[in-house]
């Protein structure tokens, strides 16, 4: 199972495996009069690489300049100029695009065998950085205090044998995660039936057990939190959990903490863009990354 977890370092193999996907989810134009020099496909594998390289729009332009094997994998003729995929990404996100890269994924992971029959999911919340300035540098020379106000976070469930994210949620932080549950599980479940949920203590509810196990059909393990008050948990999920709580089975929820890991390590702690609605967006084609680097080094 180890081996399915590594993930591609060729770019090339990467804009392969992206092109592949976008031509089997995304129309190859999004409107019949669009000037069709660039497909909405080629357009997704460069954003991917983008995020691949952790480089600027100007810098992974340059790259198709420089290296043949890369435009010849994504089919180019011409080098796009850098501002045409700022209209990519808009109407990708109008169309729904990260829902049905996302489903076309899956669909692939299941046709090269990755995921099993019996999954186990996990769910958890992380924040991003806006800057390339470190927490540490930021309070040593008492910068203003924006800078560690708000941050972008992410809210993912994710496979915990092949790391691949089923679903993710863009929200600001600092904030509480457990409202989230439904929204983020749900969407998740339209990609894999997991059969266990892990989640740890920030998640612990009576209504988040019951949304789990009642409407979509799973088994929960989350850590109870009884939020500084020693008293009985109340509800019968939760009264359950305290009874039947498996540490083994619930020590599996680090993989999720892997997942940020190395999504963040591979991918870059901080984003590049600068608008909130852009951010939002690279998010998104950062979780698709790291699920194309996946199944690339599967396949």
């Amino acid at each position: 199972m180890e081996t399915k977890r590594k993930m591609a370092k060729s770019p090339v193999a990467l804009a392969k495996v992206a092109l592949q996907t976008a031509k089997s989810s995304l129309e190859a134009y999004p409107h019949p009069f669009s000037p069709k020099r660039f497909t909405q496909h080629q357009l997704f594998a460069i954003l991917a690489l983008r995020q691949f390289l952790k480089t600027v729009y100007r810098g992974i332009i340059q790259m198709l300049k420089d290296f043949s094997d890369l435009r010849k994998v994504l089919e180019l003729m011409e080098i796009p100029h850098y501002s045409t995929f700022l209209l990519c990404r808009k109407k990708a996100a109008k169309k729904r695009g990260f829902e049905k890269l996302l489903a076309a994924i899956f669909e692939q992971s299941w046709a090269i065998g990755i995921l099993d029959k019996a999954q186990e999911g996990a769910i958890d919340s992380t924040g991003i950085d806006t800057h390339h300035l470190s927490y540490h540098f930021v309070n040593c020379t008492k910068r203003p205090s924006y800078f560690r106000r708000t941050w972008p976070k992410i809210t993912i469930v994710c496979d915990t044998a092949t790391h691949l994210i089923a679903s993710c949620i863009v929200t600001r932080g600092p904030s509480y995660g457990f409202g989230l549950f439904e929204q983020a599980v749900g969407k998740a479940y339209k990609q894999v039936r997991f059969k266990r949920m892990l989640a740890d203590g920030g998640y612990d509810s009576e209504t988040n057990h019951r949304i789990a196990r009642e409407i979509f059909g799973m088994e929960t393990m989350i850590k109870l939190n009884l939020r500084g008050f020693n008293i009985e948990p109340k509800g019968e999920h939760r009264i359950e959990t305290k009874e039947k709580f498996n540490k083994k089975i619930y020590n599996n929820r680090r993989q999720i903490e892997s997942v940020f890991s190395r999504n963040k390590r591979l991918l870059g702690s901080a984003l590049r863009n600068r608008t909130e609605i852009s951010r939002k967006r690279e998010c998104l084609l950062r979780v698709l990354t790291h699920n194309l680097m996946i199944i690339r080094r599967a396949a």
